[in-house]
């Protein structure tokens, strides 16, 4: 096998463990002049036909990870859950059900307490976005989910308008938790008069029964024994 042959299967390897958006730590570069610091961390942007790793670093570098010469591993994914839960927005937003004005179909969201002309303003799990989108897709107002943007769209045909609801981190009581403010600002959402007790979704939260520092002795337990 000859080397061009060899940096070819070498990048197709590499593409497929390191695709876009893939989360790095940086151990060590292999660089004299300017290398990215020890322990920075970044985002895979590309891997090119040469098998470098084209990075957006944490500290607004951008110089390429060159594979068996730089040193670097994969962010575990409690390494991972850990940064979205510190960079996520605290808040204290509680359950409740919401409908549109004038429809009888209700769904769960978080309350925000924010209004739009006397409408509410709910938050929205995934799993419940994917209930609007079956139960309120209408030939006025499609709504579908977009997985390469992680957001939802409205789209209203007739009037050549597109709305897109991306997705948000929050840390609710120490629980991550992924939102969409599907029609906030925008529908006639309405509190339902619906009387009845909210259980904890346990679906909705990432990190449903323990915290992450639980999560992070927990390995280190694992890791000792």
């Amino acid at each position: 096998m000859n080397e061009f042959e060899k940096n070819k299967r070498l990048a197709e390897r590499i593409k497929v463990q390191y695709p876009k958006g893939t989360r790095i730590l940086l151990e060590d570069m292999n660089d004299t002049y300017s290398p990215v610091p020890s322990g920075t961390r970044g985002t895979v942007e590309f891997v090119d036909d040469q098998a470098q790793i084209h990075m957006k670093w944490d500290n607004g570098r951008t110089l390429a990870i060159i594979p068996n010469i730089d040193s670097f591993r994969r962010l575990s994914d409690k390494e991972i859950l850990k940064e979205r839960l510190d960079t996520a927005e605290k808040a204290d937003y509680s359950k409740y059900i919401v409908c549109v004005d004038g429809d009888d179909r209700h769904f769960t969201a978080y309350n925000t307490n924010e209004h739009w002309n006397g409408w509410e303003c709910p938050l929205f799990t995934k799993r419940v976005g994917e209930k609007i989108c079956q139960l309120l897709s209408t030939e006025n107002c499609k709504v579908s989910y977009n997985e390469d943007k992680d957001c939802f769209v409205a789209t209203f045909p007739f009037e050549e308008l597109t709305s897109e609801y991306e997705g948000k981190d929050y840390n609710i009581g120490g629980k991550l938790v992924r939102l969409y403010g599907i029609g906030a600002y925008e529908w006639t959402w309405s509190e339902s008069d619906l009387n009845e007790d909210l259980e904890d979704d346990e679906s909705n939260a990432i990190c449903t029964e323990e915290t992450v520092d639980e999560l992070l002795e927990e390995e280190s337990t694992i890791q000792t024994m």
